[in-house]
């Protein structure tokens, strides 16, 4: 799948559970996108030379800042991280149960890079 595609695919599913207006959930998704961006490339830091106290504080700064924007932008929503950078930082367990990864049960928010 490409990027448009995979980012496509993540606004609606963020669409079909929530009552919101379709522009404010474009927004909303793509503000948590550069969150996720930001998560990914710190768990990439981390990874390949690990984190400084800065970075760490970092780290829980951004968790904390998608939590917050998760539950005020996608009620009924929650977000999960994981820190192995290989594969999504950032995960969006959706109300239906809609999944995009293979051990199912979350969607897997998209960066807005490569490393």
């Amino acid at each position: 799948m490409n990027k448009t595609a995979e980012l496509a695919a993540y606004v609606a599913a963020i669409a079909q559970n929530t009552k919101d207006n379709p522009d404010s959930v474009a927004q909303n998704a793509l503000k948590l996108r550069r969150l996720a961006t930001r998560h990914a490339y710190l768990c990439l830091v981390d990874c390949n030379t690990g984190l400084d106290d800065k970075g760490r504080a970092d780290m829980e700064k951004t968790e904390d800042k998608a939590r917050a924007h998760v539950a005020e932008s996608f009620p009924g929503c929650k977000v999960a991280f994981q820190h192995d950078p290989r594969g999504a930082t950032v995960k969006l367990i959706l109300p239906d149960g809609r999944s995009n990864s293979f051990a199912g049960g979350y969607w897997c928010v998209p960066t807005s890079r490569e490393w």
